[in-house]
This record gives C-alpha cells, sequence and structure tokens, in this order.
C-alpha cells in the first residue's frame, strides 16, 4: 500500500469542502446574496484556498510521476472524466433544452473549462516543463512566473468562431463564460507546486529556510498586506477566473499561510484529521457534489436566500460524503486522479 502524505490530504479535504460553498454560492444564491458581505465572503473562501491550493498540491505530486506512459494515461481519463461529468452536471438543462422548453449553446455546457480539463492539459504541460527546466525548481518557478504573466494576453479582444470558439476557452478565453479554469493562468499553480517539490528534493537548505519561524512572518505579513487586492479579484469572478500575475504571487504567498495554518491546527486538534479522508476521495467527491449541484442549479437558479444556502450546503455535503462513502465500501480503494 503506497504511504499517505497527510497534510496534503487534509488540505484538498478542506478545499473541496470549500468548493462545494462557493458552487452552492454561484448557483443558488439570490443577486442580494451573492452581492452581500457573507456572499462575497463566500466567494473568498472559495478563492487561493480552493482551486489554487489544489492545483499547487496537484502539482507537488505530478513532479514524482517518473513515467510519460502513466502521465499520458492519468491525463486521457481526467479528459474523459471531465466531459462525463459536464453531461451528468448538466443533464437537466439538456432534457430543457431537447424537450423544447429551453435554447442554449449546448456545446458551451459540455465544453465548459472546469478544473478537472485543466488538471489534465496541466498534466501534459507538466510534463514538457519538467523536460524545458531540466527538473530544477529554479527553472520550474520561472516557467510559472512566465505562464502566471502571458494569461492577460491569451484572452484575445474578439470573440472566436467554427470549432476555435469552444478550444479557445480552454487555454484563456474572458468572451467565453465557460473558461473557468483555463490553462493560462491555471496551469502556473501545478508549476509552482512542482518547483516547491523539486526544491525539497534539490535544496534541503533553502527548503528548510522556508520553514523557519522569521519566513513564515515575513509569508504571513505579505498575505496579510495583499489581502485587499486578493479579496477584489477573488470576489470577482471573471478577474478571478482570469487573474494575472500580481495575484498569482498573492495567492501563492496566502497559500503558504493556509499550509502554516493547518499544519498547527492537525497537531493541536488531530481530530481535524478525519478530513483527510475527503481529500483521499476528492475527484470522486468533486464529482457527485457538481452532479446534485449542477442539476438542481437548473430550478433553483440564482433563488436562494442566505438561510436556505446553509441547509442546502448540509445537505449536498452529507449527501455526496454518504454516497460516496457507500462507493468506496463497494469498490475497497480509494486510488483516485487527482
Amino acid at each position: 500500500m503506497k504511504q499517505r502524505h497527510l497534510l496534503p490530504d487534509l488540505l484538498k479535504g478542506i478545499a473541496v469542502i470549500l468548493m462545494i460553498q462557493v458552487h452552492l454560492t454561484e448557483l443558488f444564491a439570490t443577486r442580494e446574496f451573492a452581492d452581500s458581505m457573507p456572499g462575497r465572503l463566500s466567494l473568498f473562501l472559495g478563492g487561493f484556498p480552493a482551486a489554487p491550493l489544489f492545483m499547487v498540491v496537484m502539482g507537488w505530486f505530478a513532479f514524482n510521476t517518473k513515467r510519460l506512459k502513466n502521465t499520458a494515461f492519468r491525463a486521457i481519463k481526467l479528459l474523459f472524466t471531465g466531459l462525463l461529468l459536464n453531461l451528468a452536471l448538466n443533464l437537466s438543462l439538456l432534457i430543457k433544452v431537447w424537450s423544447g422548453e429551453l435554447e442554449v449553446d449546448v456545446w458551451a455546457y459540455l465544453l465548459g473549462a472546469d478544473i478537472l480539463f485543466l488538471a489534465a492539459l496541466s498534466l501534459i504541460a507538466a510534463e514538457g516543463a519538467k523536460r524545458i527546466s531540466n527538473r530544477k525548481w529554479w527553472a520550474l518557478l520561472i516557467i510559472a512566473l512566465v505562464v502566471a504573466t502571458l494569461a492577460p494576453m491569451f484572452s484575445a479582444e474578439t470573440p472566436a468562431t467554427g470549432i476555435w470558439r469552444y478550444i479557445r476557452p480552454l487555454m484563456a478565453d474572458k468572451y467565453a463564460w465557460w473558461s473557468y479554469f483555463p490553462l493560462f493562468p491555471w496551469s502556473a499553480y501545478v508549476l509552482a507546486g512542482m518547483a516547491a517539490s523539486a526544491l525539497h528534493e534539490q535544496n534541503t537548505t533553502l527548503w528548510n529556510l522556508l520553514k523557519h519561524p522569521v519566513t513564515q512572518v515575513v509569508v504571513v505579513a505579505a498575505f496579510v498586506t495583499g489581502s485587499w487586492y486578493g479579496w477584489q479579484i477573488s470576489t470577482h469572478l471573471e478577474a478571478y477566473y482570469h487573474h494575472g500575475l500580481l495575484f498569482f504571487l498573492w495567492a501563492l504567498t496566502a497559500i503558504g499561510f493556509w499550509i502554516y495554518f493547518w499544519d498547527k491546527v492537525q497537531h493541536l486538534i488531530p481530530e481535524i484529521r478525519s478530513l483527510q479522508w475527503i481529500g483521499r476521495n476528492v475527484t470522486t467527491i468533486y464529482f457527485v457534489q457538481w452532479v446534485l449541484i449542477g442539476n438542481l442549479g437548473t430550478w433553483l437558479y440564482h433563488t436562494q436566500s442566505g438561510s436556505a444556502l446553509v441547509i442546502w450546503f448540509i445537505l449536498i455535503v452529507s449527501t455526496t460524503l454518504a454516497l460516496v462513502y457507500r462507493l468506496r465500501r463497494l469498490k475497497h480503494t480509494d486510488e483516485e486522479l487527482l
């Protein structure tokens, strides 16, 4: 049996819980709640501690993948899983389209650039980055910074047409509302995670310096100093999905703070480690919660108050965990794609 890394599992578990609450805010919440302070706080908590952290952790482990064949197979599985998820979460909407009740661009929903598509494309990009950088941590970090810097340039000034209309959102496209997690800038977080893993492997002295209390104070200070800017980007979804270098740098300090924080918490409150099971089953949990929220969202779109959202959060989380637990009992495995 492979040895599990406890802190990354805990971080992934917390990240997917935060993703669930922000999905509810995006789809279920009334405009009044979404624009209120609790609504914006929900979006903020669905920011750096969720997708960016998730991709950094993914990059950490991607660096240690030795065989190109394994990476390619995993990327293909993620692509098909992403396509299946888009179909499953939009099923009730598609039924309305096919019955003639609605008229929408079906392909935009089926090819929506969600995090599973990002993960698949990032794995492919990561293999190229490892070869270009010769697996050096500093070179990987430079590539990550370049990707984050170039991200705004990849969102063209004119709408795409033809098949490019559905391919470009996977790279970056502000014109496409379904370009949620495009490769630019989001693969930069995977590359940053790879750089951190390489640093851990190649430069023990510098890695230990990152864990020094003085460094931790500097990281926390940088996080706090930039928090207002981070808040502004995180609570504006278009800016968040298509951010540039400055938010990327702030998010890395925020992720550093988050890692320091939960590392302390898991030692002070060992019971919190029960969330590691969620992290070990994160792909399945992510899939199930989106199927539930996506199909309910067809009927509840922007109609639920803050108090109703709390109830929905409890129902979605408990139902998702119960279904995944039952599935894992049947399969007798915790193997995951992410």
